[in-house]
């Protein structure tokens, strides 16, 4: 099963007068120089400390001027803003590899804010460090990030979402150890000096939103971490499940959506195909379905001759998150039951491959495939010693187990 998380527990730091080094390498799209670029793009970069800790530079690209079909930019400019949740101090110093033609402005106002400007259209910058300088704390000071697991987790079992993971923890001018207090779901593990450490956290979360607080604290110093996310249930269809058969051969591939197996068919240039197998006497075939991300349309359905189904093409909407690595998928903007299918089968009097194929939605997912059958091999065999046979009304009733069914299969009522 393919879990997904976001993690976000980088280490703020409170320092004493120093200062500190960040750099950021800029990729050709972030400061383009030579290249043609848009107007007003926003980009994230990240950056590193010189002491490992990670933020985040976001720059915005504006274009004074640039020919049409040529190669010459003419003042190129990007303004970088260090996002950050505390003070990172004061911007001394920018140095610009290869730097020719570069030059920079730090806004005085804001901090953390400055602007790089490319002269020509030779210019083409590496990286650049960045230098703060720190002003003195003597206050104690407790920090690290909150944690957010995600939006879309899936239980990996029946009631709870498991996650083990780590939360870095940094102290300054504290004069006793830091404290961890866990929550009624959230247990803490690991020892922490007046400087800090790692905690190992034990996350158990049950389907739904999760918020729960812990608290770090060194004497009267406390900090308090936010663990937040979502956690989804798996949702199964009722019946028995269906056999669902990839083929390599007619492009389509095994994997799973919501943590519910499935299968993926088609590719960008080619239509897929695959089955779903059930038995004899199957009734309804029941199933999610949901095309690629921006592919909505029809996908067929057939089956073999003396075969009927009630519905031969469907229709499928598009789910802006159905992509992702080995196939294996968690929704983003539709809820399964809103991807949910049911089709009547009948004449299905032996093991039967229904086969599921690309119409216009030409990429799509399958997945949760389910079949239901009523007791039509009911008989007076000896591993039927609880079913028999009677005559009501002039019509075959047959009961077994206290249900009465009629000549069908179907549940009297």
């Amino acid at each position: 099963m393919k879990k997904i998380f976001s993690l976000l527990a980088a280490v703020l730091f409170a320092g004493s007068m120093m200062a500190k080094e960040y750099t950021v390498t800029i990729s050709p799209s972030d400061f383009p120089g030579r290249s043609y670029a848009e107007n007003n793009v926003t980009h994230t970069s990240d950056a590193v400390a010189s002491d490992e800790s990670s933020i985040e530079v976001e720059w915005t690209s504006n274009q004074i001027m640039a020919q049409d079909k040529g190669a010459t930019i003419q003042g190129q400019k990007n303004t970088g803003l260090i996002k950050n949740e505390e003070s990172w101090g004061t911007i001394i110093s920018i140095t610009i590899n290869d730097n020719q033609n570069y030059s920079y402005s730090i806004d005085a106002e804001d901090a953390g804010k400055f602007e790089i400007k490319a002269g020509t259209a030779t210019s083409k910058a590496s990286s650049i460090v960045i230098v703060f300088e720190q002003e003195e704390s003597t206050t104690p000071a407790i920090s690290a990030k909150n944690i957010d697991f995600g939006t879309a987790i899936i239980s990996t079992d029946e009631d709870n979402y498991v996650l083990d993971t780590t939360l870095a923890v940094t102290g300054a001018n504290l004069t006793e150890a830091i404290v961890a207090a866990g929550s009624e779901h959230v247990t803490v593990s690991g020892t922490l000096t007046a400087e800090g450490g790692a905690l190992n956290l034990h996350i158990v979360a049950a389907p739904g939103d999760f918020s729960e607080t812990i608290t770090l604290t060194s004497g009267e110093t406390v900090k308090e971490v936010v663990i937040s996310g979502s956690v989804l249930q798996p949702v199964v269809l009722p019946g028995e499940p269906a056999t669902m058969t990839a083929d390599a051969a007619t492009k389509s591939y095994a994997g799973s959506v919501n943590s519910v197996a499935g299968v993926k068919a088609g590719t960008g240039s080619a239509d897929g195909s695959f089955v779903v197998t059930v038995p004899a006497g199957a009734t309804v075939l029941r199933f999610f379905a949901i095309a690629w991300t921006n592919a909505a349309g029809t996908i067929a359905l057939s089956a073999p001759e003396g075969v009927t189904l009630d519905q031969t093409e469907l229709t499928l909407e598009a789910d802006a998150g159905i992509s992702g690595a080995s196939n294996d998928y968690i929704l983003q903007s539709h809820d399964p039951m809103d991807c949910r299918f049911d089709i009547n089968l009948s004449g299905v009097t032996a093991e039967t491959d229904i086969t599921f194929a690309s119409g216009t939605a030409r990429r799509f997912v399958v997945w949760g495939a389910a079949y239901e059958s009523p007791a039509t091999a009911i008989n007076n065999t000896a591993d039927e010693l609880k079913a028999f046979k009677t005559i009501e009304n002039g019509q075959l009733v047959i009961i077994k187990n206290g249900v009465r069914y009629d000549a069908t299969g179907a549940v009297i009522r």
